[in-house]
């Protein structure tokens, strides 16, 4: 057991130890206040299983390292309607990205990922499907979906895939477990533009425009708003100054 998995643990075991002693204080009393930790304790576990930002549960990566790259991620590709208009998009800038791939997709679309590889981006693996799963199974059985994750990825010609991306940015101790058994690292964002469901355009173009040298952005293939709105994002980028890379690239210090 890892130390996070350990916390993890740890915290669950401490919050019902306080809610058991609190409740044998007092019949009603105690009963309301351990009720009220524990909700406590799981709203703060459901928060750090849902912004892997926070560290909780192992180390993530969700910044770049160099002061004047803006990472931009692209997750739940391939997908043959908006992929192609990304890549089009990235080549007339001059802009490259990181495609967090499924690997379901991918083996749908191989074209698609050799067309990607081809125009040197980066590609990463966001799970073999769109799924939680990783999060709450065994990290024997997480580390065994993550590898024939990339085991699809690479019968597909991709080279080495160095970074995870957990779907949903769902998070848990076992899930850093499974990656690290799969020698993934775990990638996740600084700016999550909100493009995966619904759109509200405004805040989208918000949320992209705020990016910074050693922001991770992270976008959504599939998503028609999301192709409107990129050119005039990248324009705005670039023009401020900064290089717009992939993942792996932006942690790169020179």
């Amino acid at each position: 057991m890892v130390p996070a998995e350990r916390r993890f643990f740890a915290a669950l075991i401490t919050g019902w130890g306080v809610a058991a002693l609190l409740a044998s204080q007092s019949v009603f009393i105690g009963a309301a206040l351990a009720l009220t930790v524990l909700l406590a304790l799981g709203a703060l576990l459901a928060l750090g299983s849902a912004r892997p930002e926070l560290q909780w549960f192992g180390t993530v990566v969700s910044r770049s390292k160099h002061p004047n790259r803006i990472a931009l991620t692209i997750d739940d590709g391939p997908d043959p309607a908006t992929t192609p208009l990304f890549l089009e998009i990235l080549a007339k800038h001059g802009a490259h990205a990181t495609f967090f791939l499924l690997t379901d997709r991918a083996a749908k679309y191989p074209a698609l990922v050799r067309q990607i590889a081809d125009q040197g981006h980066e590609i990463g693996l966001h799970g073999l499907r769109h799924e939680a799963a990783i999060a709450w199974c065994s990290p024997r059985e997480g580390a065994r979906w993550l590898r024939e994750g990339l085991q699809g990825l690479q019968d597909l010609g991709v080279d080495a895939v160095p970074w995870f991306r957990p779907p949903f940015g769902v998070v848990s101790p076992r899930t850093f477990l499974a990656a690290a058994e799969a020698a993934l690292g775990v990638a996740w964002c600084s700016i999550r533009t909100g493009d995966g469901v619904a759109v509200d355009v405004l805040r989208f173009r918000k949320r992209a425009l705020a990016a910074r040298g050693g922001d991770v952005v992270l976008m959504h293939d599939g998503n028609a708003t999301t192709i409107a709105e990129l050119p005039s994002i990248l324009t705005a980028w670039t023009s401020a100054g900064f290089e717009i890379t992939g993942f792996d690239r932006a942690q790169e210090a020179d």
